[in-house]
């Protein structure tokens, strides 16, 4: 409702924004939008925490926390991870990602997205390989592409003026928290181990 009526009366109270007293629903599809970008930075970073050039190779112990131990890539290797094997295919899956956004339906091409790069992560607790692992992190890159223009797409439909700034500035906050919650992934990582991290990482977006 839209009227501020009964159905939404105890909310008058909370310094929340009007928009959002008058009418939650769309506010409760941002806070789901935040959710999935929170998970697309944290997967996207996750990497950079597991891996360490100083570690012993010769310990069971350096394995199983850092994937260039296990996979035995070097620091080159690793450049190309954290860089062109994602960032070139995501350049170039950007380029068709707005045009999806304008012909489909936006939140069925945000959900296959999102179930993508999810599996891509559980499948990279799998690799056997820094090929392996380089390859699933491109599908990583084309499926995160998706991402932004179905959100801001969808939330523009959402908001007609009133509130359309501060929900993108909510969503896009995202960024942020994700990227915190990837550094904390240390600590998975010191439980769990590198494989299972990841694993634990791709279930929380399916």
């Amino acid at each position: 409702r839209r009227d501020g009526g009964p159905q939404w009366g105890f909310l008058e109270g909370l310094p929340l924004p009007q928009s959002f007293k008058d009418n939650p629903g769309p506010w409760a599809a941002v806070a789901l939008l935040l959710g999935i970008n929170i998970h697309n930075q944290w997967t996207r970073a996750l990497v950079y925490y597991l891996v360490s050039f100083k570690a012993d190779p010769s310990l069971d112990a350096s394995k199983q926390l850092y994937m260039n131990v296990d996979l035995g890539f070097d620091e080159a290797q690793y450049s190309l991870l954290a860089s062109f094997a994602f960032t070139l295919l995501y350049t170039v899956a950007s380029l068709f990602a707005g045009r999806a956004a304008d012909k489909f339906d936006r939140a069925k091409v945000l959900v296959a997205a999102t179930a993508l790069w999810s599996l891509s992560t559980c499948a990279t607790a799998l690799a056997v390989s820094f090929d392996n692992v380089a390859a699933l992190r491109g599908i990583l890159g084309v499926s995160q592409a998706f991402v932004g223009p179905q959100a801001y797409g969808l939330i523009a439909s959402l908001f007609s003026g009133q509130g359309l700034a501060t929900a993108n500035s909510v969503y896009a906050s995202g960024v942020y928290v994700g990227g915190a919650l990837a550094s904390l992934s240390i600590l998975l990582d010191q439980q769990l181990g590198w494989r299972d991290t990841n694993l634990v990482a791709g279930v929380v977006g399916l």
